[in-house]
Order: structure tokens, then C-alpha cells, then sequence
């Protein structure tokens, strides 16, 4: 009960606690250019050389556990996990934006030429 109501108080703030964090790096690597004569923006590009490293990472594990069969399994999790309502959509967005992690329509998107219908007839 008070994990709910730690939950529910928390993640209306962690957005905004996590835009804050950035421009506060962000602030930082701009008040330290000339001092560490840029070393602080070469921090923040390897920051987003690693997340990109980590998405194409997950796309190509998908793409691994679809050439071994299982494509239908994992599209279903991936559509579940997808259909969360038109109150998420909002969230959903920056919640791409801040993940190192795909989101399930573009997974869903590098699957599709792994799903095929069934080969064998329907059974009377």
C-alpha cells in the first residue's frame, strides 16, 4: 500500500527529476568547455553512441530469436506490451525518447518480414 502511494507520487516527478539531470549535464559540459578543452561534450557524444550501440544491440537480438522460430511468440509480447491505452501515448513518447530500449512498435516493425501465415492446411 505504501509502495502504491510512493509509486503514484514518484512517476509524475521522475520526467521532469530526469530533464533536469540532462540540462543540468548539460549546463555543466557547457560551463567546462573551455577548461577541459571539450573532454565534457566527448562525454556526452559517448553517451549517445552508447545508446544507440544498445538499441541496435536489441534489435538484432529480436532478429536473432526470430530466425530461430520465435517471432510469433515474441510479436504477441511485443503487442501487449504496445497496447497501453490512449492515456500512455503521451508518455510513451518521451519515454522512447529517454530509452536505450527500442519501443515495441518499431520491434514490431523489424519482425514483420519473420511472421508468415502457417504452411500446413486448417484442420476440419
Amino acid at each position: 500500500m505504501i509502495v502504491q502511494g510512493a509509486r503514484r507520487v514518484a512517476l509524475p516527478l521522475a520526467y521532469p527529476a530526469a530533464a533536469l539531470i540532462v540540462l543540468g549535464v548539460g549546463q555543466l559540459a557547457f560551463a567546462t568547455r573551455s577548461s577541459l578543452y571539450g573532454l565534457s561534450w566527448l562525454l556526452l557524444g559517448v553517451a549517445v553512441v552508447m545508446e544507440i550501440l544498445v538499441r541496435s544491440t536489441e534489435l538484432r537480438a529480436d532478429r536473432d530469436a526470430a530466425e530461430l522460430g520465435f517471432a510469433s511468440p515474441l510479436a504477441r509480447v511485443l503487442v501487449k506490451a504496445g497496447d497501453e491505452g490512449p492515456a500512455a501515448t503521451r508518455r510513451a513518447r518521451l519515454t522512447e525518447l529517454l530509452s536505450p530500449r527500442p519501443g515495441p512498435a518499431v520491434r514490431l516493425a523489424r519482425l514483420r518480414p519473420y511472421l508468415r501465415p502457417p504452411t500446413h492446411p486448417p484442420r476440419a
